[in-house]
């Protein structure tokens, strides 16, 4: 999905020196409640299409991945949020 996984940010605030660890981990949960309800609102157009989501990750990858027919994955990937 569109949208950095929840490691590149964790890392990318932990290599500055302004931050806290409070408030570093409170960015990072936003930031996977944020992917989280991304990946939740695909999952549910994909209610529509013949499709069977196996896993989603978070953290280090922000994806979902699926098993579909081929003639649907045209219509897939024009779903919001798919780059790919």
């Amino acid at each position: 999905l569109e949208g950095e996984p929840v490691a590149a940010l964790y890392a990318s605030l932990a290599a500055g020196d302004r931050a806290q660890s409070a408030t570093i981990l409170a960015l990072t949960q936003a930031h996977l409640a944020t992917v989280d309800q991304a990946q939740q609102q695909l999952v549910a157009s994909l209610a529509s299409h013949d499709v069977q989501v196996l896993y989603r990750v978070q953290r280090v990858y922000n994806g979902v991945a699926i098993y579909a027919p081929t003639d649907q994955i045209a219509a897939i990937a024009a779903l919001p949020g798919v780059p790919a």
